[in-house]
C-alpha cells in the first residue's frame, strides 16, 4: 500500500505561505477498506468505456486519445474496487491502467525487449550483450513496496475540475482545492472571479457580491450543499444600507479555504424546482470521504504593508478520519486584514452663478462672461463640495465547518453538516471637503471665496479651478458591524 504525501501550493510575496497535508503510514495501515462502486458498463471503445468509469468513481482520466484509438473493453459489470475495475476494463489489450492520487493513467504495455528494440547491441569480449526479455508490465514497476511521492497543487484542481465539466450535462463551470488552503484567495467571491463570465464587487479590496453572465447579483442563486441560503453583511460604502437589504448573496463572509468544491450553473437542470436567471452557484464543503484516511492539515501565513502597524495572520487547520463507512472532519479558518482606502468624492454637479466680486482679477474677460451673470443654459456646471477621503478597515472573518458522514457505498451517502460564520468589520474615515457657508456648494456663490484661475472644457464644464478663502468642513465617522451566519 502506498504512502501518500501531498504537498500544496507555496506562495511567495508580501505574504508567505506553507501549507502541508501528510498522510502518516499507521493511519494508512488502519484505513478502511477500499470503496466499492456498482458498474454496469457494457462493451465498447476502451476511450467511451473509461470516461464512464470516471463519471462513477470520481476519478480525473489523464490518456492520449491517440493511444485509445481502437482498443477495446469488456463488459463490466457489478460491485468492485476502482483498481479492480480499471483491471477487467484494460485486459486483454496492449494498455496498462493505473491509479495514483485521484487521476487514473493509461499507458502502453512496455517489455524490455520493446524498450531496447532501438539500442543497439554492445560487443562484450566478441559476444553480443542480451537484453532480457521477460515482459514487466509498468503496472507492476512499484510492487516492490517502494514508496510513492505526488506532489499536487493549483493544477491539478483545474485538471480535475475540466474533467467534471466535461462530465456535466448542462453547462456549468467547476473550481476545486483538492486540499484545504489551496484555494489562493481571500473569501469565496475571490475564488468565483476566475471561473469565464463571472465578474464581482469589492469592498474595501475584497471580494464581496457576484455577476453572472452580465446580470446583477439579485439574479444569481446561492445553494450550500444543496441547501438555498442568504447571507447580507453591511457596507461602510453605502450610508443607506441598501446592498444589505437585497437578495444578493454576499460572499465575503466565507473564508475560501473553508470549502474544496464551487460549481455554477448557467443553464437550468431537472433537479433544481426553479433557478436563478443568472445562473445557480453551489458551494460545497469538505467531507471526510473527500480524503483517503486521517489528514491533518495547517497553514499559516502573514501580510504587511506600508500602511498596517502589525502583521496580519490567516490561519487555517483542519482534521479529517474515517472509520469504516462512518467519517468525521473539522476545520477552522481564522484571518484579519488591515487596509487604507483613499478617495474623492463630490456632492453632485450643479450650474453655478458667481457674483461680480466672486471672480479675481486674474481671470480672462471671456471666462469672466461664463461665471458672472450668465443664465439658463449657460451657466456653467461644477462639482459641488469637492471632498476627499481617508477609510482605514480592520476586517477580521472566522469560519468552522464541521462534517459526520455515513458513507458506506456509492449508493448511500448521509451527512450531517455544521458552518458557522462571522465576519467583523471596523471602519474610520476622515473626510475633509470645500462645504460651508463660503463653499463652493450652492448654485449662487456669493460669499469671501474669491476665483483665481479656472479651466472649462468644450460644454463650459469647469475641470479645473483655484480658489481663496474657501470654507473647509472635516467629517469623521466610526461604523462597527457584525455579521454572523
Amino acid at each position: 500500500m502506498f504512502n501518500t504525501i501531498r504537498l500544496s501550493h507555496l506562495l511567495l510575496g508580501s505574504a508567505a505561505s506553507l501549507a502541508c497535508v501528510a498522510t502518516p503510514a499507521a493511519a494508512q495501515s488502519a484505513q478502511s477498506a477500499p470503496r466499492q462502486f456498482t458498474f454496469d458498463v457494457p462493451a465498447q471503445g476502451l476511450g467511451d468505456a473509461l470516461l464512464a468509469f470516471s463519471r462513477r468513481t470520481g476519478l480525473q482520466l489523464a490518456s492520449s486519445p491517440a493511444l485509445l484509438k481502437g482498443a477495446r473493453s469488456q463488459r463490466l459489470r457489478g460491485r468492485m474496487t476502482a483498481e479492480q475495475a480499471l483491471a477487467r476494463l484494460t485486459a486483454g489489450s496492449d494498455l496498462d491502467g493505473r491509479i495514483v492520487g485521484g487521476t487514473v493513467t493509461v499507458v502502453r504495455r512496455m517489455s524490455y525487449a520493446t524498450a531496447g528494440a532501438n539500442i543497439p547491441a554492445v560487443a562484450l569480449g566478441g559476444a553480443e550483450a542480451q537484453i532480457a526479455t521477460a515482459p514487466v508490465s509498468l503496472a507492476d514497476q512499484s510492487a516492490d513496496g517502494s514508496t510513492d511521492i505526488v506532489v499536487t497543487g493549483y493544477r491539478e484542481s483545474v485538471a480535475k475540475a475540466q474533467q467534471l465539466k466535461k462530465a456535466a450535462t448542462g453547462s456549468q463551470d467547476v473550481i476545486l482545492a483538492q486540499d484545504i488552503a489551496a484555494f489562493p484567495d481571500q473569501n469565496l467571491a475571490e475564488a468565483l472571479q476566475r471561473i469565464p463570465g463571472v465578474a464581482i464587487t469589492r469592498d474595501s479590496g475584497e471580494g464581496r457580491q457576484i455577476s453572472l453572465r452580465g446580470l446583477g447579483a439579485d439574479f444569481t442563486r446561492t445553494q450550500l450543499n444543496g441547501m438555498e441560503v442568504l447571507t447580507n453583511t453591511s457596507s461602510g460604502l453605502d450610508s443607506r444600507s441598501s446592498v444589505s437589504r437585497s437578495r444578493s448573496f454576499d460572499y465575503s463572509i466565507f473564508a475560501s479555504e473553508l470549502f474544496n468544491k464551487v460549481v455554477v450553473e448557467k443553464s437550468y437542470a431537472a433537479e433544481q424546482d426553479e433557478g436563478g436567471i443568472g445562473g445557480t452557484v453551489g458551494l460545497h464543503t469538505a467531507k471526510p470521504f473527500d480524503f483517503k484516511g486521517l489528514t491533518v492539515v495547517a497553514s499559516a501565513k502573514g501580510q504587511s504593508n506600508q500602511y498596517t502597524k502589525t502583521v496580519t495572520p490567516r490561519l487555517v487547520g483542519l482534521i479529517s478520519d474515517r472509520w469504516g463507512d462512518f467519517g468525521f472532519l473539522a476545520s477552522v479558518a481564522y484571518s484579519t486584514a488591515d487596509t487604507v482606502e483613499f478617495g474623492y468624492r463630490n456632492w453632485n454637479w450643479s450650474q453655478l452663478n458667481f457674483g461680480a466680486a466672486n471672480v479675481g482679477p486674474s481671470v480672462s474677460a471671456a471666462d469672466r462672461a461664463v461665471l458672472v451673470g450668465a443664465t439658463g443654459a449657460n451657466r456653467a456646471w461644477n462639482s459641488r463640495a469637492q471632498t476627499y477621503a481617508t477609510f482605514f478597515n480592520k476586517r477580521e472573518r472566522l469560519g468552522l465547518t464541521t462534517a459526520l458522514q455515513y458513507h458506506p457505498d456509492d449508493r448511500t451517502d448521509l451527512t450531517l453538516d455544521v458552518l458557522y460564520g462571522k465576519l467583523t468589520n471596523d471602519r474610520r474615515s476622515g473626510v475633509i471637503g470645500a462645504a460651508g457657508t463660503n463653499g463652493v456648494a450652492a448654485n449662487n456663490v456669493t460669499g469671501t471665496q474669491v476665483l483665481t484661475g479656472v479651466t472649462f472644457d468644450e460644454y463650459n464644464d469647469i475641470v479645473g479651478a483655484s480658489f481663496d478663502h474657501v470654507d473647509m468642513r472635516t467629517e469623521s465617522k466610526v461604523t462597527q458591524d457584525q455579521t454572523t451566519f
